[in-house]
């Protein structure tokens, strides 16, 4: 099962699961939840919230935050999970 057709099998989400997975990609593609959130015209507290609920629906981390030694920002990057789900987006 794709991570798409076990995002459409969950009724109440109400939320297209492509935008879960497009903002995951668009964390990745960006760094952080602030520019991911300008590309996709959400506030990053949206965008976290996009990416918490696909991590609590997928059952594992998808992202992992890395200190840049900038106290302003956080940047992102995907882990394993991730990246499979990204890939598959881009399938």
């Amino acid at each position: 099962m794709t991570a798409i057709d076990k995002l459409n099998t969950i009724q109440h989400l109400h939320v297209d699961p492509r935008d879960l997975l497009e903002t995951l990609a668009a964390v990745a593609e960006h760094g952080t939840l602030s520019a991911a959130g300008r590309a996709l015209y959400l506030s990053p507290i949206g965008v976290k919230a996009r990416v918490n609920r696909l991590t609590q629906i997928m059952g594992e981390q998808l992202l992992t935050k890395t200190d840049n030694g900038n106290r302003r920002f956080t940047v992102w990057n995907l882990t394993a999970a991730g990246r499979a789900l990204v890939e598959e987006l881009g399938e």
